[in-house]
């Protein structure tokens, strides 16, 4: 039985050294963010009041440490805007208990330090700039951060004894700068012959870089018209019915039965918003719009272009490709090459240019 105590005792003793292993734990809030926008300007380390608040850190302290330093990095994919173990050196104790909001990205990125921190390694934007000269020009001629994954980690270390007083924590962030909203089908752009399209359930198909499921979705809208006249630019934004306004998350698609009217014109649209730390409101970005009349008497039936499609797509003989289509999963019968829609005969055709070609796989890892 004494052994029996013993053996709890000495394992609760190990589980609390394990809890006790750190004399501060701190966290970010939140730990991970999405930005389309990422201006240079917003990392103004002269005036850092100037700064969106990105992140704030909140710390519990179980034992008091006395002026510790904040070891910090700042990494874009695999190369460092701020090298590992820069210091900024806390101005006072840190009490024992819990402290939220304890700093922000204003107390670090400042090159003059701030009111919590002295600043031992002062950094400044040239200076981040300076560890990516293959991308300086493109961040100084548009002002904006590139598209990549960044982490920033943050640790507390004794300043005597350079040991770890803290856990190490990471705010991670993923810059996507917006390439625009483009449509595919169906339809054409303002201007141009106004298509019949017959097919149901309709298929709504666009381009775009931004899909961020429920961070980031899509709005699409579809309107009714009366007259071919109001499909113009001074009209179309004002006038018609409103049949359809549907939030798609993480897709470029939609297909729906859609309560079109025989011989009615429509015009579709697809809108985003934009994630700008700087900006309270976050501005909208806006396709074209593209028009389309409904006719049950198109003319064309593009079920021969979607088996045309099928067939090509399985003599490719991938296996992923292979496995989706045999899951039911069929072609649009929509061709987007070379900056042409085709559908119908026109699809048909270039299936009929592609079977003679060399066919090679790549795949994109976002």
């Amino acid at each position: 039985m004494k052994i029996l105590i013993c053996f709890i005792l000495l394992l609760t003793m190990s589980f609390s050294l394990l809890a006790q292993e750190y004399d501060v734990t701190i966290s970010f809030n939140p730990n991970e963010q999405f930005y389309n926008v990422l201006r240079v300007a917003s990392f103004d380390t002269q005036a850092p009041q100037n700064q969106p608040t990105f992140f704030r850190v909140s710390a519990v302290v179980n034992n008091p440490v006395s002026q510790p330093d904040l070891h910090y990095s700042l990494k874009m994919d695999s190369v460092y805007l701020i090298d590992p173990g820069t210091r900024a050196r806390f101005k006072g104790d840190l009490s024992a208990g819990t402290h939220p909001n304890f700093f922000t990205n204003r107390d670090v990125f400042a090159e003059g330090g701030s009111d919590l921190f002295e600043a031992i390694d002062p950094i400044s934007v040239s200076q981040i700039l300076d560890n990516v000269p293959h991308l300086r020009d493109v961040i100084l001629n548009t002002g904006l951060f590139p598209d990549g994954r960044y982490i920033f980690t943050a640790q507390f270390f004794n300043r005597n004894t350079s040991d770890p007083v803290s856990n190490e924590a990471e705010f991670r962030f993923t810059v996507r700068n917006p390439g625009g909203i483009f449509l595919i089908s169906p339809g054409v752009a303002l201007g141009g012959r106004i298509p019949q399209v017959s097919s149901m359930p309709l298929n709504f198909i666009w381009s775009s870089n931004l899909a961020r499921g429920t961070d980031n979705p899509f709005l699409l809208t579809v309107k009714e018209f009366d007259d071919p006249y109001l499909l113009s630019s001074d009209f179309i934004e004002t006038e018609g019915q409103v049949v359809a306004e549907e939030i798609i998350e993480g897709s470029n698609f939609f297909s729906e039965y859609l309560p079109l009217k025989e011989g009615r014109y429509y015009a579709w649209q697809v809108t985003s918003f934009l994630h700008d730390p700087t900006v309270s409101t976050p501005p909208v970005i806006k396709s074209p719009f593209y028009v389309f009349q409904y006719s049950t008497d198109a003319e064309y039936d593009n079920k021969a272009a979607i088996e045309a499609i099928r067939l090509y797509l399985l003599s490719l003989n991938i296996q992923w490709i292979t496995e989706l289509l045999n899951q039911g999963f069929d072609p649009s019968g929509i061709l987007n090459y070379d900056g042409s829609v085709l559908s119908g005969p026109g699809a048909e055709a270039l299936i009929n240019q592609l079977k003679n070609r060399q066919v090679i796989e790549t795949r994109r890892v976002d």
